[in-house]
């Protein structure tokens, strides 16, 4: 019960980093490039704290750089990804767009590893695809750019967690949830690290980092939860409790438009209702 309730709080708070990264992006008209530099600098700042007082440092080999790089090159360039997709629709959009990750990574699997599906999961990808189809075409007509963005962020999501299931089962001298923690602050840091070069390229403003402290944060919680999720209920439970951020990711934003002249209740509670649907049907993938 504990890991469930874990995967649904980190599903709530990576929604609500989805909808800060928006509101963010719009109010100071920061690019996505400058949005994933300043809020990981964020990050990295956060995690200097457990880094130091905790003594995570002396768990970092040079010789896991590239168990580093190739956990956090795919993160960073899905992280882009899915920023871009955030610029050109909407968080409610966004956030049930994000179980494509499974018929994406299902595909994979059979071109990569040959793996074989059931005729049950192959009905779940289908209803998946067809949801997300209803969710594309809210405005009227087919917007295919966030499926297709959100499609090659869950490809690279999905090559990011196996470097970080890699770097973190090696970690030596600690287990359990103290292993997942260690694990998320090296690799963050990792990544604010390998991100410093670019303030200048891509100006971002110092006061940047500042503005993305929040979805600093939020990121922080939602992976802590979300990893630990899955360490303590198991595959099946932890996916079907994480596709609830669809969910989440459309009640935050009606909540944020209610006021709103132009708001439409009718497509707000379609987009609710797709949501749940999309639930159920990761729930049909791993039963």
């Amino acid at each position: 019960m504990i890991g469930i309730t874990a995967s649904l709080i980190g599903a709530f708070f990576q929604a609500l980093n989805y909808f800060i990264t928006q509101v963010s992006q719009r109010g100071h008209q920061y690019n996505a490039k400058q949005i994933i530099i300043a809020t990981h600098l964020a990050m990295g700042l956060i995690l200097l704290i457990p880094l130091i007082t905790l003594g995570y440092w002396k768990y970092f080999e040079v010789e896991d750089i590239y168990l580093l790089i190739q956990a956090n090159l795919p993160y960073l360039i899905g992280q882009l990804l899915l920023i871009f997709a955030i610029k050109i629709s909407d968080t409610s959009v966004v956030s049930p767009l994000l179980v494509l990750k499974v018929p994406t990574l299902a595909f994979v699997s059979l071109i990569l590893f040959e793996k074989h599906l059931s005729i049950q999961q192959w009905a779940s990808m289908g209803l998946i695809v067809y949801l997300a189809y209803r969710m594309s075409t809210m405005s009227g007509k087919l917007d295919v750019k966030p499926g297709l963005l959100i499609i090659g962020a869950c490809i690279c999501y999905g090559f990011s967690d196996l470097g970080i299931t890699a770097y973190t089962l090696q970690l030596k001298g600690t287990s359990g949830i103290e292993r997942t923690i260690i694990s998320i602050t090296i690799n963050y840091l990792f990544c604010a690290i390998c991100l410093l070069p670019f303030v200048p390229v891509f100006k971002v403003p110092v006061t940047g980092i500042y503005h993305m402290k929040w979805a600093a944060i939020t990121w922080i919680i939602a992976a802590t939860l979300l990893v630990t999720g899955f360490a303590l209920s198991g595959v099946v439970e932890a996916n079907v409790a994480q596709s609830t951020r669809g969910v989440w990711g459309v009640f935050l934003s009606y909540m944020a438009l209610k006021l709103s002249a132009n708001s439409d209740k009718k497509i707000w509670y379609q987009k609710i209702r797709i949501s749940c649907f999309s639930v159920v049907a990761v729930a049909l993938f791993y039963l």
